[in-house]
């Protein structure tokens, strides 16, 4: 038996579960393979000031558990300090966003199935979801950096960076400042260290093949932050999806793609929630409404944004992926780096035209020694 509807919503991620908060007018269908929201955990949870401001004023401040008002960066060039007077990011807690979110979705009356593995079904429209069959107006795959339907449709997405984190208890920590650190164990993307509080944080690196010996990398970060470490709560990963997002946000106005499946991921910092929080929205009202045009149009307008940032990291991949850390301390240095700029990553290659007299000769002058 088959059962029909008018929008189904595969993923009850916080892509998932954001796109469906702003469908009001019609019933939706969301399905999640997990049996719980917010797990399993892959995000280290890092957000700028403009997500921050879209999620709590949604779900309000209990979903933000730290605040950090310095970066350090750890380069080939040396340390670089960033002090800021106003918050630079923030520390989202996960699954509570989830969590919350679901909660919201629950208020609006829509039906979450959890525990149900879908695959796309013959007829456009149609999927499987556990032992049922449906078929739907739209499908908003929300499944992920290895969705199905977008292998179904438009082939898997070909690049991935590998996110491999712990929770580890620690001392002597300034829980306002967080880490970013490059070196030649991951050539390819960087290494961080958040803290959570005065002693608890997350450490954790990216790359784009498995590590045989991550332990190695770990003990790398600690004694390059220069902190204690002590036990491991747990470890978690993921996949980071680097790519350049679709050309079009579905395909034939039937299945419509969100979050790491499209993918909107800011490509440098593989951070997927400010993508989330400027796309959804616009996504679950267009679907509702049914105006598909407008949705095309934004979405063309915000791709060009995240594919001209796609090509620059992949450029910084051959010429140094610590280089770019290096402009932006310099930007931060001459007085033009905004706490903004941290969510809206192009405003930084302007303000790198600007730099970049001061920059060229040292980098040039480092790479030969």
């Amino acid at each position: 038996m088959i059962q029909y509807g008018r929008i189904a919503v595969i993923g009850a991620g916080p892509a998932g579960l954001l796109t469906s908060l702003f469908i009001r007018n019609n019933d939706a269908y969301i399905f999640e393979e997990h049996k719980q929201v917010g797990v399993p955990e892959h995000c280290t949870g890092l957000i700028g000031v403009e997500t921050a401001s879209f999620f709590t004023k949604i779900l309000g401040w209990k979903i933000i558990d730290n605040v950090f008002y310095s970066i350090f960066f750890h380069t080939p060039m040396g340390v670089f300090k960033l002090y800021f007077r106003k918050p630079i990011a923030y520390h989202i807690k996960r699954p509570l966003l989830e969590e919350k979110l679901l909660d919201k979705v629950y208020g609006l009356g829509h039906v979450v199935y959890f525990g149900v593995r879908v695959k796309p079904g013959v007829k456009l429209g149609g999927f499987r979801a556990g032992d049922r069959s449906f078929l739907v107006d739209k499908i908003i795959a929300s499944d992920g950096a290895s969705s199905v339907f977008r292998l179904r449709y438009f082939g898997k997405i070909k690049n991935y960076i590998y996110g491999v984190q712990r929770l580890i208890r620690t001392s002597n920590v300034d829980p306002h400042v967080f880490h970013v650190l490059y070196n030649n164990y991951t050539p390819k993307f960087f290494k961080w260290f958040v803290p959570l509080d005065y002693d608890i944080a997350l450490i954790g690196y990216g790359t784009t093949k498995h590590m045989v010996d991550p332990e190695k990398i770990f003990y790398k970060i600690i004694s390059k932050v220069g902190v204690s470490a002590g036990s491991t709560i747990k470890t978690f990963g993921g996949l980071i999806p680097f790519d350049k997002p679709l050309s079009k946000p579905g395909f034939k106005n039937k299945i419509f793609f969100v979050g790491d499946s499209i993918p909107l991921t800011k490509t440098y910092t593989g951070g997927g929630l400010h993508g989330i929080s400027i796309y959804a929205p616009v996504l679950g009202k267009s679907v509702d409404e049914d105006n598909i045009k407008e949705l095309s149009n934004y979405y063309s307008f915000i791709r060009r944004d995240f594919v001209l940032e796609y090509y620059l990291s992949k450029l910084s991949r051959t010429i140094g992926y610590w280089i770019p850390s290096v402009i932006v301390s310099k930007i931060h240095e001459v007085g033009l780096l905004s706490e903004i700029d941290y969510d809206k990553h192009m405003r930084l290659l302007f303000k790198t035209l600007i730099v970049s007299p001061l920059l060229f000769s040292e980098i040039i002058t480092f790479r030969k020694k």
